[in-house]
């Protein structure tokens, strides 16, 4: 048999020896460790990668684990997490007639000590149901000093009454600065009549992208990344499903998901943190509108 089969007859031996004998000490314990670290990947069914599994792990069992480890245990195990790939069909609306644009006021100046200083919107398509075949539209505002998400909508249109409900229920946070700069790319949405009259109204300032840059808005092109990777939207047969499934996602990325980028808080962690800290506020922010034809932007 070892003839026809190209084995050994120690490696057969070997191989009966360690079946009778049960697994090894070493074997056995990364059986009972892979368990710990299958526990937290399932945790609320959201798909996490070895960063976010070694944080989360005290939190809910109490046990600490290098993330050395846990890539080695993943990779023996078989356990993946998806890993995000960028959309050839990502497509820009174009520009009402009425529209008009701002300066970079941002400047990539993402990260400052108070929350809720610097906003960051966009809106982004979420494909849904068997392939991907229904599309609905998400719009977002995200605080780009704690990455907590502040605001969202859903709609299955792509007109412009949702981005206005984004932007109308951060009325709401009466937390937020009396100074704050909200930051979104050329989108025909953001460069409308009717979204500059709320920022004014909201006494927000307004800030763009350059043309063609998505540096100047990454951190909130990076969440719309993760959050579809993550979400599992394959099985969702209605609209209503997309949004409970958004809106569970949401509450898990600001009050339980860690960051490195933040310390290992979750975003909620980090603003109460800044808030309990004295402040330090930056340059005063530009008023007015520049029109992107000039200088500065």
């Amino acid at each position: 048999m070892c003839e026809e089969l190209g084995v050994s007859e120690s490696g057969y031996h070997s191989y009966r020896r360690r079946k009778e004998e049960g697994p090894s000490p070493r074997e056995a314990r990364d059986i009972r460790d892979f368990a710990l670290v299958k526990q937290v990947y399932d945790y609320r069914g959201y798909p996490k990668g070895s960063r976010t599994i070694m944080m989360m792990m005290p939190r809910l069992s109490g046990v600490a684990m290098s993330r050395k480890k846990i890539r080695r245990l993943m990779r023996k195990f078989g356990l993946r997490c998806p890993v995000r790939r960028a959309d050839p069909s990502r497509r820009m609306g174009k520009a009402f007639a009425e529209s008009a644009f701002f300066a970079n006021k941002l400047n990539r100046q993402f990260a400052v000590s108070r929350p809720g200083l610097h906003l960051l919107t966009d809106v982004s398509y979420v494909r849904h149901g068997p392939g991907g075949s229904r599309l609905c539209y998400l719009s977002a505002v995200k605080d780009a000093s704690t990455n907590e998400i502040l605001a969202w909508e859903l709609s299955e249109s792509y007109g412009s009454d949702f981005v206005l409900r984004t932007v109308a229920a951060l009325a709401s946070l009466d937390w937020l600065p009396d100074q704050v700069l909200l930051h979104s790319d050329q989108g025909c949405h953001y460069a409308s009549r009717a979204y500059r009259s709320s920022l004014r109204a909201m006494g927000m300032a307004q800030s763009m992208s350059r043309r063609g840059n998505c540096w100047d808005n990454a951190p909130m092109e990076s969440w719309f990344g993760h959050a579809k990777d993550e979400i599992p939207l394959e099985g969702c047969g209605s609209f209503a499903e997309v949004r409970a499934l958004i809106a569970d996602y949401v509450d898990y990325y600001n009050n339980e998901r860690p960051q490195a980028g933040l310390g290992g808080m979750t975003p909620r962690e980090r603003r109460d943190y800044l808030l309990s800290r004295p402040p330090m506020l930056p340059a005063p922010i530009p008023s007015g509108r520049e029109n992107r034809s000039g200088a500065g932007a």
